[in-house]
């Protein structure tokens, strides 16, 4: 179990719109302090999501309260992690199974980004071994398919976690999709870093006791 990072719950919104991400944030912006936010182009995804890089605003709702992960489901990240720097992110996450992953050509646009290397579940950690040291986390998804909420989570991610974990001692190990408090446990006995949470908060009829729930079982996990 990696003793480097202090396991963390971040809820993770996938908006329809500029005023949908206001209304999420809004929800869960007084008991957390990252966001993840979800931007699909329709390459990695079936769909494509909205995207505050082609609209007019100028920067992310909240900025003072929050710190914002973003999850860029695209062929080319590369593309767009200039405005996503400039808007305010404090992490970008970026797929393995991109077209051009060149993590120099990401660390040289000097913004001080965190990088996380998103897996999708069929890729296979062998396949990725020599990326990995190159970025600050491993988010593994863990669900069939990405860009979507309320998926299933796919019990073959316990194993992957075990495989990333035992290959890479120190790694900080992120997990999301279908991520709940019923598979949240198992998960960081595994190892998990950062359990990043859907629609079991976001969508729950109180998103501060579901919070809460999340954070009560982390501390236990790692007493």
């Amino acid at each position: 179990m990696s003793n480097a990072y202090s396991p963390e719950v971040i809820p993770a919104i996938l908006p329809k719109s500029f005023e949908e991400l206001e209304e999420k944030v809004a929800i869960v912006e007084e008991y957390v302090s990252t966001l993840h936010l979800d931007i699909c182009d329709g390459t990695l995804t079936k769909e494509e999501s909205w995207n505050i890089t082609e609209g007019e605003e100028s920067e992310l709702p909240f900025r003072s309260e929050v710190e914002y992960q973003v999850h860029l489901m695209m062929k080319d990240p590369l593309s767009v992690v200039d405005d996503w720097a400039r808007l305010g992110a404090r992490d970008v996450v970026v797929h393995a199974e991109a077209d051009l992953l060149n993590i120099s050509d990401l660390k040289s646009l000097g913004y001080g980004l965190n990088f996380g290397l998103a897996v999708n579940l069929d890729t296979k950690i062998e396949s990725v071994i020599d990326l990995i040291p190159e970025f600050d986390f491993v988010h593994l998804m863990s669900i069939r398919e990405i860009g979507k909420q309320g998926e299933v989570f796919q019990e073959e991610t316990f194993a992957k976690i075990e495989e990333l974990r035992a290959e890479f001692p120190e790694v900080l190990i992120s997990v999301d999709g279908g991520v709940k408090l019923s598979n949240a446990k198992k998960l960081l006995n595994k190892g998990v870093d950062i359990l990043v949470v859907g629609s079991a908060i976001i969508k729950a009829s109180d998103p501060k006791r579901e919070v809460e729930k999340f954070l009560k079982l982390t501390n236990e996990t790692y007493r």
